[in-house]
């Protein structure tokens, strides 16, 4: 038997089953589908963003216009070809202020390699973390495993 399951219900699914875990996480934590809808946000991203947890979120609500020209430049391509992404990322709080996070983003990529299933989110205001006394700290975006090695 053959069950098929859109990509929304399997990033809902995902995000269902950690809910217990992620809820006290305090980062931002959260889960899209391929088309954007935020399917899941743990309550420290609820807070930071002001939404409950059954109301609708879109990932316009959440980040801040630039973005999405750098998903599509760089963080895309990366989450295709490594199946994760690092790197700050503009965001945009409940009343608007926008803000600057470090984000980790891991790609649930599709069978052909070519699409994206879900993403799963985990930041943090980069206003809230410590200063490094050394200048090698995290600069630049990363991708962390590379799909085609496995490692």
């Amino acid at each position: 038997v053959v069950e098929d399951v859109s990509a929304t219900e399997l990033a809902a699914d995902l995000a269902e089953r950690a809910r217990p875990l992620l809820d006290g996480v305090p980062d931002l934590v959260g889960v899209a589908d391929d088309r954007g809808a935020v399917v899941y946000l743990n309550a420290a991203a609820r807070a930071v963003f002001g939404v409950t947890a059954v109301e609708p979120v879109s990932v316009e609500r959440v980040f801040a216009p630039a973005a999405f020209d750098q998903y599509y430049r760089e963080i895309r391509p990366a989450l295709l070809l490594h199946g994760s992404w690092q790197g700050i990322v503009a965001m945009r709080s409940a009343d608007g202020r926008p803000f600057r996070a470090w984000q980790s983003v891991t790609a649930g990529v599709g069978p052909t390699g070519d699409t994206i299933e879900w993403l799963l989110s985990i930041g943090r205001d980069v206003a809230s973390l410590p200063v490094s006394e050394s200048a090698d700290g995290p600069a630049t975006a990363s991708s962390s495993r590379d799909r085609r090695s496995g490692g």
